[in-house]
């Protein structure tokens, strides 16, 4: 689960939204994919958000 200001600022800011050729679903599934299985967290002690439910 990202928040709302991570998304920001590590997703949608990255992304130029005028390509009408972007795949938003599927980027954002992606991103979301990244973000809990691979995106370590300082809150969780450099562990996965996955690694963490484990």
């Amino acid at each position: 689960m990202t928040s709302k200001k991570t998304d920001k600022f590590e997703f949608w800011w990255l992304l130029d939204l005028s390509d009408l050729s972007l795949d938003l679903n599927t980027l954002a599934i992606e991103w979301q994919k990244f973000y809990n299985k691979k995106r370590p967290h300082s809150s969780l002690n450099g562990k996965t958000h996955w690694e963490k439910l484990q």
